[in-house]
């Protein structure tokens, strides 16, 4: 299991992070979520990995 923490920014600025079991899963939950924001009109929101080590 290689778990992964993603962080979302709007703006530059960050407004959540999350931990997701693996890179897929956190793959599919950001392209999920930057589809429902381009179809709401919004663009899309930023998005990093963030390595904890």
């Amino acid at each position: 299991m290689n778990e992964v923490t993603v962080a979302m920014f709007v703006d530059g600025v960050e407004i959540s992070r999350k931990d997701y079991e693996n890179e897929q899963i956190a793959d599919r939950i950001i392209n999920s979520v930057n589809q429902e924001m381009v179809e709401s009109g919004k663009g899309y929101i930023k998005w990093k990995k963030v390595m904890d080590n």
